[in-house]
C-alpha cells in the first residue's frame, strides 16, 4: 500500500536529496562524486516522479496533453481560413513548446527554460483555440466576482514577487558573507549572515554563521593563551552553537549543520570543555541517521575517539569508514598517524603506500610516505616518494628539504647541493638551510654543527612554503 501511494504521490517536494543520501549505492563512494549531495536525478521529470509521483508528473506534462488534444480537434474541424503565416507561427510555437518539454525529460534545465516551456505551450494552446471553427459560449461573470478574482490575482502576484525579492536579497547577503569568510574576514561574514537572516530566516545563512563561528573559535584556541581562552571561549562559542541549533530546527533532515556542530564540540573537547565530547558524539550519531552512507561521519567519530585515547573505538570507526569507501585517503592517513604513534613504522608505511595509490595526485601523501621511509633509513624509497611530491608540487619546500637530505644519504652530493641551492634562493632567511648549504659546499655532512631534524609524523621541515 505504501508503495502504491509513493508511486502516485512521491515522497514529497524537495526530498530527492534526502532520499539520495539514504539510498545512495555504495559504489558511488569509490567514485569522484562520493561527497556530492545530488538534489535532482537524471532529469526534471525523473526527479518529479520520485518526489511528487505519477500525479505530479501528470501535472508537469498537462500543457502538452492539452496542446495535443487541441491540435487533434483542429485537425478534425479546422477552419479553411487559416493563413500560411498563421500556420507558420502556430508550428513554431508548438515545436518550441515540445522541444522545451523534451528537455525536461532528458535534462535538468534552469527555471527560466521551464517557465518558457509553459509560456510557449500556453501561447500555442491559445492560438489553436482561436482557430477552432466553433467558439464556446460567452460566459458573463458578475461584476463582484470579476473584481474579486482580479484583486486576488493582484494580491497573489504581489505576494509571489515579494517572496522572490526576499529570497534573492537573503541569498545575495549570504553569498557576500561566504566570500568574506573565504577571504578570512570572519566578523564581516557573521554580520552578513545575520543580515541575511534578518531578511528571511534560511538554512544557508545559519550554516554560514556557524562555520564563521567555528573559525573564530579555532583562531582563539590557536593562540594558546590559556587565560584568554578561558575568558573569551563562552562568548565566542555560544553564537556559533545557537546558529547551529537554529539550522537544525530550520531543516531537521539536513545533516550538514550537524557535521559542523559536531566539529565545533570536537574542538572544545580537545581543550577539556565539559560535555563537549558527549555532545559531539551524540550529534555525529544523529548525522549518521540522516546520511548513513557517508564515510566522513565514521571518520569524524574515529578522530573523536582518538582524542579520548580509545584505540578500540578508533579501529571500529576506521573500519566503518573504509568499508563505506575503500579508497578513503583521509581515513588511511589517520591510520598512518596512529600506527606511527604506536611505533609501528612498517605498518604505517604500508598504510601510506595504500594512501598513495588512492590519491596519486596528492603531494602531501607522497611527502608523508617519503618521511616514513626516511625515518626508517630506506633512502632509495624516500627519494622516489619525495621526487613524486616535488613533481606534483614544484614549490613544496619541505619535500625538497628531505629530498636533498635523502640524496646525500645516497651519496648523491651534487644532487643534494643543487636542491639546497634552490631552497636557499626561495628561503633566503632560513638559517638552517644556509647552514646545510655551507656544509655541503665544504664537503661536510649536512648537520655538522647542528642537530638533525625530527622525522615524526606529521612533523615537517622548518621551511616556509
Amino acid at each position: 500500500q505504501n508503495g502504491v501511494l509513493r508511486m502516485a504521490f512521491g515522497t514529497g517536494p524537495n526530498t530527492f536529496g534526502e532520499n539520495w543520501l539514504i539510498y545512495k549505492p555504495l559504489e558511488v563512494n569509490n567514485s569522484l562524486f562520493w561527497n556530492l549531495d545530488f538534489l535532482v536525478g537524471f532529469s526534471t521529470l525523473a526527479t518529479a516522479f520520485a518526489t511528487v509521483g505519477a500525479l505530479g508528473v501528470l501535472a508537469w506534462i498537462l500543457p502538452l496533453i492539452l496542446l495535443a488534444l487541441a491540435a487533434w480537434r483542429l485537425r478534425r474541424g479546422a477552419s479553411t481560413e487559416v493563413s500560411s503565416a498563421q500556420l507558420v507561427d502556430l508550428t513554431a510555437l508548438v515545436l518550441g513548446a515540445a522541444y522545451l518539454f523534451l528537455s525536461l525529460v532528458l535534462y535538468v534545465p534552469s527555471q527560466s527554460v521551464v517557465i518558457l516551456a509553459f509560456v510557449l505551450a500556453g501561447a500555442a494552446l491559445g492560438s489553436l483555440q482561436a482557430l477552432m471553427p466553433l467558439r464556446p459560449a460567452r460566459i458573463e461573470l458578475p461584476r463582484v466576482v470579476f473584481l474579486s478574482l482580479s484583486a486576488f490575482a493582484v494580491v497573489l502576484l504581489l505576494f509571489v514577487t515579494a517572496s522572490v525579492v526576499r529570497v534573492t536579497a537573503a541569498q545575495v547577503q549570504t553569498n557576500r558573507g561566504a566570500a568574506a569568510l573565504t577571504s578570512g574576514n570572519v566578523d564581516r561574514a557573521i554580520t552578513l549572515a545575520r543580515s541575511s537572516r534578518g531578511i528571511m530566516m534560511n538554512g544557508n545563512a545559519l550554516r554560514l554563521e556557524l562555520d564563521a563561528g567555528i573559525l573564530k573559535v579555532r583562531q582563539l584556541l590557536e593562540t594558546g593563551d590559556r587565560t584568554r581562552i578561558e575568558d573569551n571561549l563562552a562568548i565566542t562559542m555560544q553564537p556559533a552553537v545557537s546558529a547551529g541549533q537554529a539550522a537544525i530546527v530550520q531543516n531537521p533532515r539536513d545533516y550538514r549543520p550537524l557535521i559542523s556542530l559536531a566539529g565545533l564540540y570536537g574542538m572544545l573537547a580537545s581543550v577539556g570543555v565539559q560535555q563537549a565530547y558527549e555532545n559531539s558524539r551524540d550529534i555525529l550519531e544523529g548525522a549518521a541517521l540522516r546520511n548513513p552512507t557517508s564515510p566522513s561521519i565514521p571518520l569524524a567519530r574515529a578522530r573523536l575517539e582518538a582524542m579520548r585515547g580509545n584505540a578500540d573505538g578508533v579501529a571500529q570507526y576506521l573500519v566503518q569508514a573504509l568499508t563505506l569507501k575503500s579508497n578513503y585517503t583521509d581515513a588511511i592517513l589517520l591510520d598512518v598517524q596512529l600506527k606511527v604513534a604506536g611505533e609501528d613504522i612498517q605498518g604505517a608505511i604500508a598504510s601510506a603506500q595504500a594512501a598513495a595509490l588512492t590519491a596519486p595526485s596528492a603531494p602531501a601523501v607522497w611527502f608523508q610516505l617519503g618521511l616514513l621511509h626516511y625515518a626508517s633509513k630506506e633512502y632509495t624509497d624516500a627519494v622516489l616518494a619525495f621526487e613524486q611530491a616535488v613533481e606534483l608540487l614544484p614549490t613544496y619546500a619541505n619535500a625538497k628539504y628531505f629530498l636533498g637530505l635523502s640524496y646525500y644519504e645516497q651519496e648523491r652530493e651534487s644532487d643534494a647541493l643543487r636542491i639546497f641551492e634552490a631552497l636557499a634562493q626561495s628561503n633566503p632567511n632560513n638559517a638552517e638551510v644556509q647552514l646545510i648549504l655551507g656544509n655541503l659546499r665544504l664537503n661536510q655532512a649536512p648537520f655538522t654543527g647542528t642537530a638533525a631534524p625530527s622525522t615524526e609524523i606529521p612533523e615537517t621541515a622548518p621551511i616556509a612554503e
